[in-house]
């Protein structure tokens, strides 16, 4: 039979919370090694994604991310992606998200010509919104600044 904990402690010289964590890791894994770090949550891509978007990038380069995100979540509705997300892998592909404005007219195909006009209608009602709450808020404070 081996030492008590206190025992270890005392003549290992480390507190016996110590001695008793390490003893709980060497029954739980095998070893008192610290464990690994994993930075952060896992990815949500896998390598099937990334190859979609290489693809899709080659064949249409002029996609920018605001179209290109809409066509992965149509792709893949199982991976809710932002559209962050698909610049980190446009970077991580070593792609650029820039768009190529000497050659703009070779971006309008068919689909595109069809699915830009709902982009911009949606994003401008956006935008319209944004600016009407924000003059009622600006109104709104600076009555309350001529008060004070």
């Amino acid at each position: 039979m081996g030492l008590s904990q206190a025992e270890t402690s005392r003549r290992l010289m480390m507190t016996e919370a110590t001695v008793s964590r390490a003893m709980s890791a060497l029954r739980q894994r095998g070893t008192i090694l610290p464990v690994e770090y994993t930075r952060g949550p896992a990815p949500k891509l896998k390598e099937t994604h990334f190859e979609w978007l290489r693809a899709r990038v080659q064949a249409s380069p002029f996609l920018s991310t605001y179209e290109l995100t809409p066509l992965f979540r149509e792709a893949s509705p199982e991976v809710p992606v932002h559209r962050s997300t698909i610049l980190r892998a446009l970077h991580r592909l070593g792609l650029s998200a820039t768009k190529k404005t000497g050659l703009a007219s070779a971006r309008f195909t068919d689909g595109l010509r069809a699915a830009r006009p709902r982009f911009l209608l949606e994003s401008t009602a956006n935008n319209q919104r944004e600016r009407r709450r924000l003059y009622r808020r600006d109104r709104l404070s600076s009555r309350d600044g001529a008060t004070a």
